[in-house]
Protein backbone atom coordinates (compact mmCIF):
# COMPACT_ATOMS: atom_id res chain seq x y z
CA UNK A 1 0.00 0.00 0.00
CA UNK A 2 2.91 2.40 0.61
CA UNK A 3 4.69 1.92 -2.63
CA UNK A 4 1.36 2.54 -4.24
CA UNK A 5 1.00 5.56 -2.36
CA UNK A 6 4.46 6.66 -3.45
CA UNK A 7 3.74 6.02 -7.12
CA UNK A 8 0.43 8.23 -6.99
CA UNK A 9 2.25 10.55 -5.58
CA UNK A 10 5.30 10.90 -7.92
CA UNK A 11 2.57 10.56 -10.96
CA UNK A 12 0.33 13.33 -10.05
CA UNK A 13 3.80 15.47 -9.04
CA UNK A 14 4.93 14.59 -12.66
CA UNK A 15 1.78 15.69 -14.33
CA UNK A 16 1.36 18.89 -12.18
CA UNK A 17 5.12 20.11 -13.08
CA UNK A 18 4.27 19.23 -16.88
CA UNK A 19 1.17 21.84 -16.99
CA UNK A 20 2.67 24.37 -14.56
CA UNK A 21 5.79 24.89 -16.60
CA UNK A 22 4.48 24.77 -20.34
CA UNK A 23 6.70 25.14 -23.23
CA UNK A 24 6.69 28.64 -25.10
CA UNK A 25 6.94 28.74 -28.46
CA UNK A 26 6.92 32.09 -30.77
CA UNK A 27 5.38 31.92 -34.77
CA UNK A 28 7.51 34.28 -35.89
CA UNK A 29 6.49 35.41 -39.69
CA UNK A 30 9.09 38.23 -41.61
CA UNK A 31 7.26 39.90 -45.01
CA UNK A 32 9.31 42.26 -46.88
CA UNK A 33 7.96 44.43 -49.70
CA UNK A 34 9.64 46.51 -52.65
CA UNK A 35 8.48 48.87 -54.82
CA UNK A 36 5.11 49.55 -53.53
CA UNK A 37 5.28 53.32 -54.32
CA UNK A 38 5.14 52.75 -57.83
CA UNK A 39 2.78 49.69 -58.27
CA UNK A 40 5.21 47.20 -58.27
CA UNK A 41 5.24 44.03 -54.71
CA UNK A 42 8.37 42.16 -54.92
CA UNK A 43 8.41 40.67 -51.88
CA UNK A 44 10.26 37.98 -49.42
CA UNK A 45 8.99 35.93 -46.18
CA UNK A 46 10.50 34.19 -43.57
CA UNK A 47 8.59 31.73 -41.23
CA UNK A 48 9.18 30.05 -38.12
CA UNK A 49 8.62 28.66 -35.42
CA UNK A 50 11.14 29.00 -32.67
CA UNK A 51 11.02 27.56 -28.71
CA UNK A 52 10.98 31.18 -26.49
CA UNK A 53 14.13 30.31 -23.88
CA UNK A 54 14.30 33.44 -21.03
CA UNK A 55 17.42 35.10 -21.75
CA UNK A 56 18.00 33.59 -25.18
CA UNK A 57 17.02 35.76 -28.14
CA UNK A 58 15.55 33.64 -31.25
CA UNK A 59 17.32 35.67 -34.30
CA UNK A 60 16.32 35.48 -37.82
CA UNK A 61 17.46 37.11 -41.06
CA UNK A 62 16.44 37.56 -44.45
CA UNK A 63 17.79 37.58 -47.39
CA UNK A 64 18.36 41.66 -47.97
CA UNK A 65 20.16 41.40 -44.49
CA UNK A 66 17.52 42.90 -42.40
CA UNK A 67 17.80 40.90 -39.13
CA UNK A 68 15.07 40.37 -36.29
CA UNK A 69 15.77 39.53 -32.32
CA UNK A 70 13.23 38.64 -30.37
CA UNK A 71 13.29 37.59 -26.83
CA UNK A 72 9.91 36.29 -24.70
CA UNK A 73 9.20 35.30 -21.05
CA UNK A 74 6.51 34.80 -19.16
CA UNK A 75 4.63 37.44 -17.04
CA UNK A 76 3.46 36.02 -13.46
CA UNK A 77 0.26 37.61 -13.30
CA UNK A 78 -1.40 35.41 -10.30
CA UNK A 79 1.11 33.43 -8.50
CA UNK A 80 -1.74 31.28 -6.64
CA UNK A 81 -2.93 29.79 -10.11
CA UNK A 82 -1.72 26.25 -11.14
CA UNK A 83 -0.31 26.12 -14.65
CA UNK A 84 2.26 28.67 -16.94
CA UNK A 85 1.03 32.44 -16.78
CA UNK A 86 -1.57 33.10 -19.38
CA UNK A 87 0.63 36.42 -20.80
CA UNK A 88 4.39 36.63 -21.80
CA UNK A 89 6.44 39.84 -22.27
CA UNK A 90 7.64 40.11 -25.63
CA UNK A 91 10.98 42.56 -26.84
CA UNK A 92 13.44 42.85 -29.00
CA UNK A 93 15.04 44.56 -32.37
CA UNK A 94 15.01 44.82 -35.85
CA UNK A 95 18.19 46.40 -38.19
CA UNK A 96 19.08 46.66 -41.48
CA UNK A 97 21.83 44.92 -43.43
CA UNK A 98 23.94 47.86 -41.85
CA UNK A 99 23.13 47.06 -38.56
CA UNK A 100 21.09 50.45 -38.11
CA UNK A 101 18.15 49.71 -35.70
CA UNK A 102 14.88 50.40 -37.30
CA UNK A 103 12.37 52.22 -35.58
CA UNK A 104 8.83 51.64 -34.78
CA UNK A 105 9.92 48.17 -33.80
CA UNK A 106 9.92 47.04 -30.46
CA UNK A 107 10.23 50.04 -29.46
CA UNK A 108 8.69 49.34 -25.87
CA UNK A 109 8.00 45.71 -24.57
CA UNK A 110 4.66 44.56 -24.88
CA UNK A 111 2.45 41.92 -23.94
CA UNK A 112 1.10 39.44 -25.61
CA UNK A 113 -1.70 36.97 -24.20
CA UNK A 114 -1.00 32.93 -25.46
CA UNK A 115 -2.85 32.02 -28.00
CA UNK A 116 -3.36 35.59 -29.72
CA UNK A 117 -1.02 37.22 -32.28
CA UNK A 118 0.62 40.72 -32.69
CA UNK A 119 1.25 42.21 -36.35
CA UNK A 120 3.55 45.42 -36.53
CA UNK A 121 4.05 47.58 -40.15
CA UNK A 122 6.77 49.60 -41.32
CA UNK A 123 7.13 51.60 -44.20
CA UNK A 124 10.08 53.35 -45.49
CA UNK A 125 11.26 54.36 -49.29
CA UNK A 126 8.93 52.43 -51.01
CA UNK A 127 9.14 49.12 -48.77
CA UNK A 128 6.74 47.65 -46.42
CA UNK A 129 8.37 45.27 -43.52
CA UNK A 130 5.43 43.29 -41.57
CA UNK A 131 6.19 41.49 -38.47
CA UNK A 132 4.07 39.11 -37.11
CA UNK A 133 4.31 37.14 -33.45
CA UNK A 134 2.14 34.41 -31.86
CA UNK A 135 2.90 32.58 -28.87
CA UNK A 136 1.70 29.49 -27.60
CA UNK A 137 1.89 26.75 -25.32
CA UNK A 138 3.50 23.11 -26.39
Amino acid sequence: MKSYLITLTLLLSALISSSAYGRLFLDVSMIEKKGIDIGLTLGSEIHSTEEAVEGKAIVMSMSSGIKLNVNAKFIDVNKEEVGPPAKVMISGEVKTDQGKKIEGFFDQPFSLAIGESQKFSHRIEGERLDITIKAYLK
